[in-house]
């Protein structure tokens, strides 16, 4: 009993929350449908990448109106750590997509989806942490 408990606790929450499609991916997928051509589905990327820095700082604005002097203060450092990891990670994505073996138009794509799934993922951690502050 106690098992299923834990498995609906951890689990559950991450099947529902996949089944719902954030409006920006959902514009993204509108976008990119029916499209041929590397630039072309790059260009709908980094149009979505730029939505979820818009989401980012909306969402992060958001969960500081609910957080203390010392919150605000943790939650401003931890957001300038992750400003530097992602830096770091999308230098990291350059350079390996950059490289001989990565070379070719394919990649570009590729390229902006990684570098869009690494802010998607901040603003969905930020989601969680408002929500649980909202109820």
């Amino acid at each position: 009993m106690k098992f299923i408990c834990v498995f609906i606790l951890l689990f559950v929450p991450s099947i529902v929350f996949a089944e719902t499609q954030h409006p920006i991916d959902i514009e993204l997928d509108k976008c990119l449908e029916g499209l041929s051509g590397n630039s072309p589905m790059a260009n709908c990327t980094y149009n979505a990448l730029e939505a979820w820095d818009k989401e980012l700082n909306r969402v992060y604005k958001d969960l500081m109106g609910y957080l203390t002097d010392d919150g605000k203060k943790q939650l401003r450092f931890s957001q300038r750590q992750w400003i530097a990891f992602r830096d770091a990670e999308v230098k990291y994505l350059d350079t390996m997509y950059n490289r001989q073996e990565f070379g070719g138009s394919m990649y570009i794509p590729i390229l902006a989806m990684n570098k869009l799934m690494i802010t998607k993922e901040r603003v969905l951690v930020l989601t969680r942490y408002l929500k649980m502050h909202q109820h």
